[in-house]
Order: C-alpha cells, then structure tokens, then sequence
C-alpha cells in the first residue's frame, strides 16, 4: 500500500501489549493488496496529454492485471477481492476515455461493456468502455482451447475481431479458432445501432458518420433497407464536398472555394440523379 517501514514499525510499539491486534495488522501488511498509485495515474494522464489528437483521435487501450467488475458468477470470500481504490481507477479511464480494457487475475474468459459513470458528480452520459478478460493460461483451470488470443482492430468500424487461439503438441501448428466481433466505442467517433433491414448512425460530423456508415455497410452480407444519419453539428458546404472525391473543382484565380465546393457536390448530385 506505499507505507514506509518506520511507519509500520510505529504502528506495531503502539500494539506491543495487544498481541491479538498486532497479529491482526501483520496478516494486513502481506495481504495481497491490489492497487493503483495516484502517482502512476497522473503520469499516465501526463503522457496521454502529449499526444494531439484534436483532428483524429487515437484509441486508447488499457492493460490491467486486475479486473473491474466481476467476470463470473462464482462466490468468493476474499480480502481485497478488488482493486482498494477501483473507484478512482473507472474514474480515470472515463475522464482519459479508454475504449478498450484487458485484464486477468480471475482465469475466466469473459467480455462486456462497463458504462462508467462520473464518481465526482459531473453530468453526461457514461463512458462506455470494451473489457475482455482472458482465460488462465496454467494451472487446474487451464483452457486449452484459449491460451491466448489475437486482436485485430478496426478503427473506422469501432469492432475488434478476436480470435482464441489453443494449445498444440510441440511442432503441430497452431490453430485459432473461429473470429468472434465485439464493438467498442472511440471518442467523438459515430453510434451505431442496427436491427435487421435498419441502421441507425448517429454522429458530431459528416466525416465521423459518413467513415463509420462505408464501414459498416461495407462488411454486410445483405443489402440494409433503410439507413439514418443524424449529424449533431451542421457541416460546411465545403466539409460535404471533400466527402466525393475526384469531384473537387479546381479553385481559379480568384474563385471562391466555397463556390467550388457548391459545384462539386452539385455536380455529384447530377451523377446521382442519372443513376436512379
């Protein structure tokens, strides 16, 4: 827990004639005590702070020992079961917005999203943020099939691909198993919500919504009947028009870049009246 010796050697003159007590504290001094300094999270925030990530974010994925929430519904009767100060650790991982969390420690393969809401009070939705936990790789518990997992990341479709890879006799080849898809979400990225013949993208730009919808529409097998884009703030002509490339106009002397763009979203208007 950081606590120096002399303080712990303070703590125990104090129970020199309580015997049960001080036998009490000893046990708490090497209890398996998970947690992480405040210290480590500022220089974590400190690092994060010098990547510029105004235009296009970054993802951000932490990797944890222990977990955030419980990953199975086996009981345990436990001493510091969690992180001692898990609180504050879900408060960073939404201020910094984490998108993704991999942890251990409880040898149980699971995955769920954790919406972390604010401990201090501020207003706005929770953050949502992908966690996998990943199954023991030793011991009694041991999953074969799943000693360890690859992870493809796809940052314009907000999914991650993961495949569990097992076990194998020295000199056989490896063999993964079938790609499961989880989503995630980026920050000032696109929501999506789809059901069957309907997607629903909801966004701050056109650039966020229109990158996630040809993502989307891209990996699906069947055509979706109806499509809904909700664009929060309204874009400028010229935002619209660097969406249609090799219809950008080129700007005269002299011409105004807006009267380009007008020109070149009218123009691919014309395109797509003569195809219907």
């Amino acid at each position: 827990m950081g606590i120096p010796d002399a303080i712990w050697a303070n703590v125990e003159s104090v129970l020199a004639n309580s015997p049960n007590e001080l036998a009490a504290l000893r046990r708490l001094r090497i209890a398996d005590a998970a947690r992480v300094d405040g210290a480590q999270l500022e220089a974590v925030r400190e690092l994060l702070d010098t990547v510029s990530e105004k235009a296009n974010p970054a993802l951000r994925i932490a990797v944890l020992h222990h977990h955030l929430l419980p990953v199975s519904a086996k009981e345990e009767v436990k001493t510091f079961e969690s992180l001692s100060n898990l609180g504050l650790v879900r408060q960073f991982l939404r201020e910094q917005q984490i998108s993704v969390v991999l942890h251990g420690h409880k040898h149980a393969e699971f995955t769920y999203m954790d919406y972390v809401s604010s401990y201090s009070g501020q207003s706005g939705n929770p953050w949502p943020v992908r966690v996998i936990s990943g199954a023991s790789g030793s011991g009694d518990d041991v999953l074969r099939d799943d000693i360890c997992r690859l992870i493809e990341v796809d940052v314009d479709l907000n999914s991650l691909a993961v495949e569990r890879v097992g076990a194998v006799l020295p000199g056989a080849a490896l063999i993964a198993g079938p790609s499961q898809r989880l989503d995630f979400r980026m920050p000032r990225s696109a929501e999506m919500i789809q059901t069957d013949g309907c997607l629903l993208v909801e966004g701050r730009s056109v650039a966020a919504v229109y990158r996630q919808l040809l993502a989307r529409l891209g990996g699906l097998s069947k055509e979706t009947e109806h499509v809904i884009c909700r664009i929060l703030e309204a874009p400028e002509i010229e935002d619209i028009a660097a969406l249609y490339p090799g219809l950008e106009s080129s700007v005269s002397e002299g011409e105004d870049r807006t009267t380009s763009a007008v020109a070149s979203v009218e123009e691919f208007g014309r395109i797509a009246a003569a195809n219907l």
